[in-house]
């Protein structure tokens, strides 16, 4: 019987960025269950017909010896294995993750990713609201609901705990708040420090650490010019370089309470979530919000608590439940929940189809 085989289209292999990851954990899975397989990550320049040709004639070159081609998103990488495989019996995949999965922009742009869609055996959608979203574009694509898993966190040394607790000397502080995820208007880290300025009335020692990119100026000023005006600078600390997974795990047992209030900002969206379920592993309660991929990761109630959009007051009110009495079968429940989401699930998912 010929083994399965499958070529990756992507576009980072790096464990840095939060695609790499992603990718990485499937293909090391893939490798884990026997299957044959390799990662092309695309070529870019600033041309986009260079980009098309290029990527093409990158996937083309290995075709022969791959019976199915599994794109990690739709676009562009969907569209290009779709170019690539034109004209062949190849099978083709696509992963729907978030907003470079739903079909917009311009014309020629979306006629290609529905041309992509409508060719593939598959679209693999890691969240329900991404699966939704979709369909309302291309109602009769074969679309299904396949969850991400979830990477176990490293362990730390007692070295490397003794570093990160001289660096990060908070533990004195409660309730510390933590949100990991690039400081934008969509991941809503200004909400979640609108309703701390409530909280702390509470709990004066509240600290609310952001940990992500900063590269978006004007909404990093928008924060810490709040933070100034209503005296918050002891309760929030932004930290832009951890780059660690073990330092991002010191960062999660830290915490009390894990905190993702995403925004839908245009065509743009949380496709699911993964951040909250890593700190579910270390039995943290996640409040995250509604009208996104976020959903099908918090359980109401039960492991967490799911939020209003752009709704700091709801923001409040959640974080005074969860600190509440119920605060510790959240943790439990958070834990067990986090389980049930693994690479080797989603992977098996996929594989039955090539």
């Amino acid at each position: 019987m010929k083994r399965k085989n499958v070529l990756i289209i992507t576009g980072s292999t790096k464990s840095n960025s939060g695609l790499g990851r992603y990718s990485l954990s499937i293909i090391e899975e893939l490798k884990n269950l026997g299957i044959d397989c390799k990662a092309l990550t695309s070529f870019y320049s600033k041309s986009p017909i260079t980009n098309i040709i290029k990527n093409i004639l990158l996937i083309k070159k290995e075709l022969k010896r791959y019976d199915n081609v599994h794109a990690l998103d739709c676009w562009p990488y969907g569209v290009y294995a779709y170019l690539a495989v034109l004209g062949t019996q190849k099978k083709l995949f696509i992963n729907g993750v978030g907003t470079y999965s739903v079909p917009s922009g311009s014309l020629l742009k979306t006629f290609l990713m529905r041309k992509a869609y409508k060719r593939a055996e598959k679209i693999f959608c890691i969240s329900n609201y991404t699966k939704d979203r979709i369909l309302k574009r291309i109602p009769s694509v074969k679309a299904e609901v396949v969850y991400l898993g979830t990477t176990k966190l490293p362990e730390i040394s007692r070295t490397q705990q003794e570093e990160y607790r001289k660096k990060y000397y908070f533990t004195s502080r409660y309730p510390i708040l933590l949100t990991v995820g690039a400081i934008k208007e969509r991941k809503g880290q200004f909400e979640t420090v609108q309703a701390l300025y409530k909280l702390k009335s509470k709990y004066p020692d509240a600290l609310y650490l952001m940990v992500g990119n900063t590269s978006d100026k004007n909404y990093v000023t928008q924060i810490e010019k709040y933070a100034k005006e209503y005296g918050m600078e002891h309760n929030i600390k932004i930290l832009p370089d951890v780059h660690s997974d073990t330092e991002l795990t010191y960062l999660y047992s830290l915490c009390h309470v894990f905190l993702l209030n995403s925004n839908n900002v245009g065509i743009h969206f949380e496709g699911f979530g993964l951040v909250l379920l890593e700190a579910g592993q270390l039995g943290k309660p996640i409040i995250g919000s509604k009208g996104c991929g976020i959903e099908d990761v918090i359980q109401n109630g039960y492991n967490g608590y799911l939020t209003k959009q752009r709704n700091p007051e709801d923001i409040y009110e959640k974080l005074i439940s969860v600190l509440g009495a119920q605060y510790e079968t959240l943790a439990k429940n958070s834990i067990e929940f986090s389980k049930k989401f693994t690479w080797s699930g989603t992977v098996s998912s996929y594989i039955k189809y090539y």
